[in-house]
């Protein structure tokens, strides 16, 4: 297989022949401009005109006659319901089975025409070919259905308010914090993050000190860009509040 890149969409449509096996269309592309999880809007603006979208892609592919997978592995439960792309025309779509729905991470959805997932089966197990290495065990495939159907009755709306409902107090909570500012920021998927900054001169830590603090406090937090709240269960952001709090105190001079 040979992936073929294009700049334009005059220059997209040039480059597809009988020789394309697929579209890969990537969901995230319409939201933001860094290829990330969902980051702060400040960070990553909305993509320009430029940027092809996803139906855009499904319809070129249907007049060439190609095929079209889209790849929303991470976009649920904001942007885009669980059917959206297939009722768009999309040919496949990919879903982690991990992230918004919360199931086992090694586990996925690859729904869509059925032709393509007899062909993409007869390359997984049990069958002794490129997808062997990475089979999902039953027991993994049983967590994904019961995560599944727990996340379509779920109240979607209710729940991804509660993600920014935490992180407000999370934020409001550090507010006394000498020499730390947490702030409430908006990011690409529509909810709440929490974003910390703080002065040198009274916390003197780089980035990657307060990364590693964070990552030996009691509970560990994984700090990259912004603290987000998306993957907590109800009370554990009370966790987050002491462990940012402990680790930023005693980091502070105290001279």
């Amino acid at each position: 297989m040979t992936i073929v890149e294009a700049a334009t969409r005059e220059d997209f449509r040039t480059q597809l022949s009988e020789r394309t096996g697929m579209i890969a269309a990537l969901a995230t592309a319409e939201r933001q401009t860094m290829f990330a999880p969902p980051a702060p809007v400040d960070w990553a603006p909305a993509p320009g005109p430029e940027v092809m979208t996803v139906r855009e892609q499904i319809e070129i592919g249907r007049e060439a006659d190609v095929p079209v997978l889209v790849d929303m592995a991470s976009d649920l439960p904001t942007g885009v319901g669980l059917r959206e792309f297939v009722g768009a025309g999309a040919d496949l779509i990919v879903i982690s089975g991990g992230k918004g729905i919360g199931g086992p991470q090694s586990s996925g959805i690859l729904a869509g025409r059925a032709d393509l997932i007899e062909a993409a089966g007869l390359n997984a197990s049990p069958n002794d070919a490129i997808g062997r290495g990475m089979k999902v065990g039953k027991e993994e495939i049983v967590g994904l259905v019961v995560a599944l159907d727990r996340y379509v009755a779920r109240d979607v709306d209710a729940w991804v308010a509660g993600w920014s409902e935490m992180a407000g107090r999370i934020a409001a909570e550090l507010a006394d914090v000498p020499g730390l500012t947490a702030e409430v920021v908006t990011n690409t998927a529509g909810y709440e993050d929490v974003e910390l900054t703080w002065d040198p001169e009274v916390i003197p830590l780089s980035t990657d000190e307060a990364k590693a603090a964070l990552m030996a406090a009691e509970p560990r937090l994984a700090y990259l860009m912004t603290i987000r709240t998306r993957l907590l269960r109800e009370g554990e952001d009370a966790l987050v509040i002491r462990a940012l709090r402990e680790a930023f105190t005693r980091a502070a001079r105290t001279d």
